[in-house]
This record gives structure tokens, sequence and C-alpha cells, in this order.
């Protein structure tokens, strides 16, 4: 990202983290042009689980910043005399004035200093504003949603602060809407699918939708909370409407119905005496397009009514921030996880059929790993990145072999460490980590 920007202007690129560390200038205009960069990363992980890797990324970009030298306070100054770090995933913030770790505290007046108050706002605010910009997450199991959400709180908790005179600490956002629940590898609607008709028809827009969700975060009371669930709801729900009205089985419907109109009802809106009689050729078209047009209309109250779909996540309109003013889906800019190791088993026959049937690599017996390394080749933007743990069963396993051929195709592999050991307690896979960028 770094790099494009400085390209854009005639620069050369970055060969490694220490030249880009020396090349951004330390004046304020500057750091904030470094931090905006780094604030408009959009990094998903759709098999979320408990949230831990959502959780260390936020900590990785903070301490990033504070290693760039660009991590700054509120009021523009930059961050001086810490040193911003991650240890076993957690944030730790050292004092070098003091040579101690940093603690938020007050004294007998109930006020922190003021340099420690200034640093703690700092780091709530970052955090905050890096859980509600960049951080993104979908898994199937509510329970797991529920973890991660909490655990995005408790990393913010630890930031919180008293206001200024006071003993109430700063209210907490709402940044569940980040972490939703749903299959994120069934949908009805296609990345590509246009919503431009559905935004022409609809009353609202994308920047009415990006407000919704803005002000959903911080709202100030359940009343206001409840009020933006119900119009980002109805919002989403005017655009599947759309969309749905634009597919291909309803305009094919509306074609078939519309010729019957011309060919058949048409004439008799105005033959009052019946004197006009079909031929046999006209009575059998006519029999082909009511049949044609009963198949059809079934597709759509199937596409409509499908249980298949019951838990269904639409990339396609779930997160404005990676939507552009027309509507069109932009990607992500990383997409990491650890999806799950299970074969398809157990799954019901349309859920097979539609797995088989939406992704290319689907060989024999497949993996839902296959599936969700397929999908992330869809999420991700051109140029993005891909960070997957997954079994090393990839590197050879012949039912990966469409697998393999399909990373080939759409990605360009960057490294792939082969652990080789059981690293998660419990699960006897050996795995590996891959990592991708996205563009052959």
């Amino acid at each position: 990202r770094f790099n494009a920007a400085f390209e854009a202007e005639g620069a050369k690129a970055c060969a490694d983290f220490n030249e880009l560390r020396d090349r951004i200038e330390s004046g304020r205009e500057a750091r904030a042009a470094a931090n905006a960069l780094i604030n408009g990363l959009r990094i998903c992980d759709p098999a979320v689980g408990s949230g831990h890797f959502l959780v260390s990324a936020l900590n990785e970009l903070i301490a990033i910043k504070s290693e760039l030298g660009i991590l700054s306070h509120r009021n523009g100054d930059r961050v001086r005399h810490q040193r911003i770090a991650v240890e076993n995933d957690e944030l730790v913030v050292y004092d070098e004035e003091e040579g101690s770790l940093f603690e938020y505290r007050v004294g007998p007046d109930g006020r922190a200093s003021a340099e420690r108050q200034q640093l703690q706002e700092t780091l709530f605010h970052e955090k905050r504003t890096l859980i509600e910009q960049c951080l993104f997450g979908v898994d199937i199991n509510p329970n797991s949603v529920k973890i991660c959400r909490l655990r995005l709180w408790i990393e913010l908790l630890k930031h919180t602060y008293y206001l200024p005179g006071t003993q109430e600490l700063e209210t907490l956002p709402n940044i569940d809407i980040n972490i939703k629940c749903g299959n994120s590898l069934i949908h009805r609607f296609a990345l590509d699918a246009d919503l431009g008709p559905a935004l022409r028809k609809s009353k609202w827009n994308m920047d009415s939708y990006r407000l919704a969700v803005q002000t959903y975060r911080h709202a100030e009371d359940k009343t206001q909370k409840r009020e933006m669930e119900r119009l980002i709801d109805t919002i989403k729900g005017d655009f599947q409407v759309g969309i749905s009205q634009d597919s291909k089985a309803v305009r094919d419907l509306n074609k078939a119905k519309n010729e019957y109109y011309l060919a058949y009802e048409k004439e008799q809106l105005f033959d009052a005496g019946g004197k006009s009689r079909l031929t046999r050729k006209q009575l059998e078209h006519r029999r082909k397009l009511e049949a044609k047009i009963n198949s059809l209309t079934q597709v759509v109250e199937d596409l409509k009514n499908n249980v298949l779909f019951t838990n269904a996540f639409e990339w396609r309109f779930e997160f404005p921030e990676v939507l552009d003013d027309e509507g069109r889906f932009t990607g992500f800019d990383v997409v990491i996880g650890n999806p799950p190791y299970l074969r398809v088993r157990g799954a019901s026959l349309a859920e097979v059929e539609f797995y088989r049937g939406g992704y290319e690599v689907s060989q024999n017996q497949f993996d839902l790993f296959h599936l969700f390394l397929e999908r992330a080749s869809h999420l991700v933007q051109s140029g993005g990145q891909v960070a997957y743990i997954i079994p090393n069963t990839l590197l050879a396993n012949e039912n990966c072999e469409r697998l393999r051929g399909y990373i080939l195709r759409r990605f360009e592999i960057c490294s792939i460490v082969d652990i080789r050991e059981f690293v998660f307690e419990g699960v006897g896979v050996e795995v590996l980590m891959l990592f991708l960028k996205a563009g052959n």
C-alpha cells in the first residue's frame, strides 16, 4: 500500500520495512498521511472463530505504527518515549524514560498524570479506529461470533480511560456490526451481481448505507441502536430485492410472460366475439410457453424460499466498507484465517450440490478449507494478500490436485512454511502457513 502511494507520485518503491521507516518523514502531515494508509486497510477472516487472528492483527498494526514512528496522539503530536511491541499476542508498552512498562493509573485525586492520560486515550482511540475501519469477520457458529466480539471489546477495555474530571469511563462503541454470523461459503448473489439497478430504484445510496452503519457504531442508547439496526436491515432488504429482480431467472420469467401476453392475451382483449382461433402450431407454442413460465416460476420461488440459504452470508452487500460509490464490490486488502479442516460430510445433498456447482476446487472428497481458499480468491482485491493456516496435505495429496492448480492460476505464491507439527491442541493435523498474492 505504501509502495503503491510512492509509485503513484513517481517515487521509487521501498525494498523493505527499514527503508520504509527511513522514507517516511516525521512531519505532522506526513504522519497523518501514513496513518491514513494503514487505517484504510480492510482485513477479513471469513472463518473468524473466537477472533484470535483479528486481535493479533489489531495489536500488530499498532506496533507497526510505533515502529514506523507515525503513531500520533489525537492532537497530531507524535507519541514519544514509548516503545510499543507485541509479545504473546498482547500489546506491550514500554516507557523508555522510566525504564518500565506503561500503566494507566489514577492518583488519590482520581486523576492520572497528563502524560499517562494522553497515551491511554491515544491507545484507546487507535484500537477503536482500527477495529471499526479495518477488521471484519464472519463465522457460521453464533457462539464463536459472540466470543470474537467480546475479545475485541476486551481489547478496547484494556485501554479505556476516565473522562477528564469524572469517574466515568469512555463509552465503548458498537463494534459488533463488523463481526457477523453466517455461512461464508453459501450465497444467493454473486460478488459481481449488478447493484446499480437496485440503487437507482431505491431511495438509498452508498453514502446513506455507510452513514447508517457509522451511526449504529456510535449510537448513544439502545433506542438509537435498534433504530439503526432496523434501517440497516431495510437498506439491505431493498438491495436484495433489487438484485433479485435483476437476476437471470427473473429476467427470463418476465420475458416469457411478456411473450405470452403479446401472443395470446393481448389479442383476446379486443376479440369480443371470440372470432380468433389458434392454429395447431400456435396451440403447441402456447403449451410450451406455459410450461416454461411454470418452470421459471418454480425456479424463482425455490431461490426465494430455499432452506439452503437460511444461513447464507451475502458478501455482496453486507460490508459497505468494501463497496465503492456505485455499489461495486472492491474486495479486502487482506484475507486471513485458519479455516476448518473438515471433509464435507453430513451436509445436505443441496449443500453438496451447491459446492460442486459453485466452486472449481470441489474435487472428489474435498475439504472445507479447499472452498475457503477459493472463496478468499474472490474476496481479496487484485494485488491483495491471503494468509491461511491449512493442512499440509495441500502439497501432495491427490484430492488437492485441483486446488493446487487453482492456486497457481489465481495467485502468486509468496511463501509456504511447512511446519510438520501438530500446532493446535487436540487437532492431529500437520499444517503449513500459506502466503499468497492475488493476481497471476
